[in-house]
């Protein structure tokens, strides 16, 4: 799929530690364009209490982030 769309090269990462804050100084660490993640879709009191691991890393990386939703 990555070359229908001209991507040269994926990176899968495995990181320890707050998701948005793992992810955020992986990027800072790297030459990373963009983050692609999935979600589960959390919705009503779960997410107003945490807040969405996605939203939060959207918030905090320098990068783009594009979510994925759950089929």
């Amino acid at each position: 799929m990555a070359d229908d769309y001209d991507v040269d090269e994926l990176v899968t990462a495995i990181e320890n530690g707050s998701p948005p804050d793992a992810i955020d100084e992986y990027v800072d660490s790297t030459s990373i364009h963009a983050v692609v993640m999935g979600t589960t879709g959390a919705h009503g009191a779960d997410e107003r209490i945490f807040g969405s691991i996605a939203q939060q890393t959207a918030r905090t990386v320098s990068v783009p982030v594009i979510v994925v939703p759950e089929p």
